[in-house]
């Protein structure tokens, strides 16, 4: 795929690591991309990506991705929601 292809928040596939993931910088270098996936109890790792390794999703991959994110979302949300608040 090409450099100039690439859309900035668009998701997609990385064939090296076989998962679905965001471009969120496309100016990185000439030939690499800085992609944002989701892992472990969706946390977002971000990671450099050789623009050979990835393509444009299809609707299913994308369908993945956006599962994931909202479901981390709503975990995270309950999360901070019921976390004890602290007292200065």
């Amino acid at each position: 795929m090409k450099l100039k292809d690439i859309k900035n928040g668009s998701i997609y596939y990385n064939t090296k690591n076989s998962r679905p993931e965001r471009v969120i910088c496309n100016t990185f270098s000439s030939s690499r991309v800085v992609t944002e996936s989701l892992n472990f109890f969706n946390r977002k790792n971000q990671s450099a990506v050789s623009t050979r390794h990835i393509r444009l999703a299809n609707n299913a991959e994308v369908e993945k991705y956006l599962t994931k994110v909202r479901k981390g979302g709503l975990i995270t949300f309950l999360g901070k929601l019921l976390r004890p608040k602290k007292i200065a």
